[in-house]
C-alpha cells in the first residue's frame, strides 16, 4: 500500500489487474482474494480493478496444454472473451466460477476511483431522466 500511495502522490493512476479461473484455486482462494480486495485494495484506492477468467488462446501453452488434456470444449472463437464464457473443462464448476467471477467483479467496482464514477454517472443520469420526465408530466401533461 505504501508503493502504491507513493505512486499516486506523483499524479499517476494506479490500477491492478486479476485473473481467476486456476485449476489450484478452491473456495477459499476466492475468499481469500475478496479478503484481499476488502481490506487491503480499498485502502489503496486503485483507479481501476480489472478482472477476468483465465483464458486459453490459441497457439498459447495454456491453450495447447488443455487442448492436449481435451480440456477444450469449443473453437468457436467468439467464446474466448476472459468474461463471460469458460471454453475449456475447468476443475471447479463452471457455474461456480462464473459465481466467483461476479461476486468479486461486483466488489472491485466499489473498490476502485473509476468503478465509483461509472456508479454516480449512472444513478445521476437515471435521476435527471426522472426528473425530466416529471417536468414533462407538469408542464404538458404528458
Amino acid at each position: 500500500i505504501k508503493s502504491i500511495r507513493k505512486i499516486k502522490s506523483y499524479g499517476i493512476k494506479v490500477t491492478g489487474s486479476f485473473i481467476i479461473g486456476f485449476d489450484h484455486y478452491t473456495h477459499i482462494d476466492y475468499l481469500k482474494l475478496l479478503y484481499f480486495f476488502i481490506c487491503t485494495v480499498v485502502k489503496a484506492r486503485l483507479f481501476w480493478i480489472g478482472l477476468t477468467i483465465l483464458t486459453p488462446f490459441p497457439g498459447s501453452k495454456l491453450f495447447n496444454r488443455l487442448e492436449h488434456e481435451g480440456r477444450i470444449t469449443t473453437y468457436d472463437w467468439n467464446k474466448y472473451d476472459v468474461f463471460f464464457h469458460v471454453p475449456y473443462k475447468t476443475k471447479m464448476p463452471v457455474i461456480s466460477l462464473k459465481l466467483w467471477f461476479y461476486s468479486i467483479r461486483f466488489i472491485t467496482i466499489f473498490c476502485s476511483d473509476l468503478g465509483l464514477t461509472i456508479i454516480a454517472t449512472s444513478i445521476l443520469s437515471s435521476l435527471l431522466s426522472h426528473y425530466i420526465s416529471i417536468f414533462r408530466l407538469m408542464i404538458y401533461g404528458l
